[in-house]
């Protein structure tokens, strides 16, 4: 079983537009080479008890789901984050840049070490990164 945390910065990338945008999952899936694997993580209902995301930014952490398989030497898996706002108004979508997400980091473990939890920034890697022993 693979194991780690996702930790994920972001916000409005186009303020004041989307300002009510609110990362509401993320999916989790298996790519080429790997069992077969796929799990939605809600993280809150849009309009119910999701708290928008305004003129800041934030932090939301996950686990890995736990009954993601491990993935062998050479597989891939695939990490989605889902954000909803409402798209009325003269801007229906997000821009296509900038990013809203600011940094990306998740901690993991390999069957060679395991009782060594390595990091991985996925956005906002500096030429500095201190990978594989923690995130910028």
């Amino acid at each position: 079983m693979f194991r780690g945390q996702l930790v994920v910065t972001w916000h409005s990338p186009d303020l004041p537009n989307h300002d009510d945008m609110a990362l509401t999952d993320i999916v989790w899936s298996n790519g080429p080479g790997t069992p077969a694997f796929s799990f939605t993580d809600p993280v809150c209902a849009f309009g119910v008890n999701c708290t928008a995301i305004g003129s800041g930014t934030a932090v939301t952490t996950r686990n890995v789901p736990l009954t993601m398989p491990a993935i062998p030497v050479n597989g891939s898996f695939n990490i989605r984050l889902n954000f909803k706002f409402d798209g009325h108004g003269a801007r229906p979508s997000l821009p296509a840049s900038p990013s809203a997400v600011t940094k990306m980091c998740m901690s993991y473990r390999i069957l060679s070490e395991p009782t060594v939890t390595k990091k991985c920034n996925i956005v906002g890697q500096t030429g500095s990164t201190a990978n594989p022993t923690n995130c910028d």
